[in-house]
């Protein structure tokens, strides 16, 4: 979607009118002058950062900002780029109105008019700061397990939802012989039991995602070891 946004200028002001009344639904878009200024924005966009009516109309774009971003060079570049004519989307951190952070995959579009300079820029925005909180939360209890697990000599391995590694412990690099880097972003069985078929390890990740442990004894090329599986 974002992508298609940052073309708009190739479309016709026809298309461009219907995708911003069907957008204007259910994103929150803001329009702001090329010195910040915020000249519109919609009811979803108000929601968002906690304010309503045009109490907002005016205010520097600054102002949604924190202040450590807001006062640095990375701000004034990136404003400039804007009024050059260059769009920009990314993942951006922005102020609530009660100060709290608040999350958005933005993009901005430098609108242009009939002479081809650049009139104002354009804000299309979702909130996705409960991804990112879950996405924090889960690297947070990632960090908390690494130091309980590479505290023992086990090997130790955890993997995320596609069933790729994400962490191995020191036990698993001196058990296995594979270094982090090169265990990170595998298949566990692929990795460890290669000799494995497609049905056990097709048994054994419904076995996971039925939230239960699944244990085993395998015979690897040098010895005998005892794996337990556990989501």
């Amino acid at each position: 979607m974002f992508e298609a946004l940052n073309r708009a200028e190739s479309l016709s002001a026809e298309a461009i009118a219907q995708q911003f009344n069907a957008l204007d639904q259910v994103m929150a878009i803001a329009e702001f002058d090329l010195d910040g200024g915020l000249c519109h924005a919609n009811q979803n966009y108000l929601s968002l950062f906690g304010y309503c009516g045009d109490e907002i109309l005016g205010w520097d774009h600054r102002q949604f900002c924190f202040p450590s971003f807001a006062n640095s060079p990375v701000y004034a570049a990136f404003w400039d780029s804007l009024r050059q004519g260059a769009s920009h989307s990314d993942l951006v951190e922005r102020q609530r109105r009660d100060g709290a952070t608040l999350w958005l995959e933005a993009t901005y579009i430098p609108v242009r008019g009939e002479s081809g300079e650049v009139q104002h820029i354009l804000k299309i925005a979702m909130d996705v700061s409960a991804r990112v909180q879950h996405e924090h939360d889960q690297n947070e209890r990632l960090r908390r397990l690494s130091l309980v697990a590479d505290a023992t000599d086990t090997a130790v391995l955890i993997s995320d939802a596609q069933w790729q590694i994400i962490y191995v412990n020191v036990g698993f690099v001196h058990m296995f012989g594979w270094t982090a880097d090169e265990a990170v972003g595998r298949m566990p069985i692929a990795l460890i039991l290669p000799q494995q078929d497609s049905v056990m390890v097709e048994e054994l990740h419904a076995i996971l995602r039925s939230g239960k442990s699944f244990e085993r004894e395998e015979v690897l090329p040098e010895n005998t070891v005892s794996v337990i599986w556990q989501k």
